[in-house]
């Protein structure tokens, strides 16, 4: 007999992150017993988190993560090299303008993905990022989108496949509220320039 509710042979959810010590009672046909006691240790789910150095000059962009949760040491496979390896490091430099996608294994088997966009900002001209504003940012139900004159609008999931778009002029409100919770991106393009915003959706 098990301490805690747990049922020899079945499968439990130990719940909430940490270590507790379980203790299994064991009784034979005299009535003799003995116990046994073992740790299970839970933990929290692999997070990546970045930061993103755009793309100014020929391939000089860069990507820096954050890995927390799960149990080092991590490993790492991005899709720039081929995947599949898990020999790359942490971070990169030297990147063009791109979508990058990171897997990150824990040492006990947890693993998680992120897709990370490098935008650029050469040759922006009159594109310049300072003139888009798009907020609330994190939303729950709507984003507006402001970009002074005519500008073509994407709005994207993190697989790339498109949610809504259409042609603006100033300011246009794009709505959120069908959409699963999670990161989503806002793809403008004008003045044969394109430029990536990160949306979060709550």
């Amino acid at each position: 007999m098990w301490d805690m509710g747990v049922m020899d042979g079945m499968p439990f959810d130990p719940g909430m992150p940490g270590t507790t010590t379980y203790t299994v009672t064991g009784t034979d046909a005299n009535g003799c017993t003995d116990e046994a006691t073992i740790d299970v240790t839970v933990t929290e789910e692999i997070s990546i988190t970045y930061v993103v150095t755009p793309e100014t000059v020929f391939e000089d962009g860069e990507i820096d993560i954050t890995v927390t949760g799960g149990v080092a040491p991590y490993t790492f496979d991005w899709d720039n090299d081929g995947t599949g390896d898990f020999d790359d490091t942490e971070d990169l430099t030297g990147l063009a303008d791109a979508l990058y996608t990171v897997v990150v294994n824990g040492s006990t088997g947890c693993s998680a993905t992120e897709k990370i966009i490098v935008s650029t900002q050469a040759s922006v001209g009159e594109f310049d990022q300072k003139a888009i504003a798009i907020y609330p940012n994190p939303t729950v139900d709507m984003i507006t989108i402001e970009f002074e004159g005519t500008f073509v609008y994407e709005l994207t999931d993190i697989n790339e496949a498109i949610i809504a778009q259409a042609t603006a002029t100033d300011k246009e409100q794009v709505s959120m509220e069908n959409v699963a919770s999670g990161v989503y991106f806002v793809v403008i393009k004008a003045n044969d320039t394109v430029q990536t915003v990160k949306v979060v959706k709550q």
